[in-house]
């Protein structure tokens, strides 16, 4: 007796079942559903590498924050002066007004600003002191708030805003700023 007899004998027999073929509304559901999966999948990475970031950008500046006060501990060590809070404190400040001053003088010196009399609009750049806080500060007016960035704009080096003095006053230079695209698009082009 031959296998297919032996079972077809035993009362079983062996079927082929063919698979209908899926309807196109069925497939279409069956990728919506895939693609609905990945969405969520991409959701959920997105945001926990924009958690990272936040993370990343908190460490950094905790590193940035560690590197000022070990450097103002050590400016202070060589001046043989005290190492107390304000000590350290009052370092930082003055350490991070000769690094915005040097800033600034290179980015004059580059010509990408340019010293102006008076206070245009939210991209004029001021610098400023505020007694006793703020010996030399150095921001865009963009980021004073509002109600002190209206009363900036018109004013001249020396007047007072708020208890805010204006000491300097510079402009981003869009003629060395346009060049300056323009060559960095040709070279990118010559690449």
């Amino acid at each position: 007796m031959s296998d297919s007899n032996a079972n077809s004998s035993s009362g079983q027999e062996a079927t082929v079942q063919v698979q209908k073929p899926k309807t196109y509304t069925e497939r279409f559901t069956e990728m919506e559903d895939v693609v609905g999966r990945l969405i969520y999948v991409s959701n959920f990475h997105t945001k926990t590498l924009a958690e990272m970031v936040q993370r990343m950008d908190a460490v950094s500046q905790t590193l940035e924050n560690i590197r000022n006060t070990v450097n103002a501990m050590i400016h202070l060590s060589e001046a043989k002066q005290p190492i107390t809070f304000d000590g350290i404190v009052s370092k930082i400040l003055q350490l991070q007004t000769e690094s915005s001053k040097k800033s600034l003088q290179e980015d004059l010196a580059k010509g990408l600003i340019v010293a102006t009399d008076v206070v245009k609009d939210d991209n004029t750049i001021v610098a400023f002191s505020s007694s006793p806080d703020i010996e030399y500060g150095l921001s865009a007016i963009a980021s004073f708030p509002e109600e002190i960035r209206k009363q900036l704009v018109g004013k001249k080096v020396g007047d007072l805003v708020n208890n805010v003095t204006i000491l300097e006053i510079y402009e981003q230079n869009l003629t060395s700023t346009q060049e300056t695209q323009t060559n960095e698009q040709n070279q990118q082009a010559t690449n």
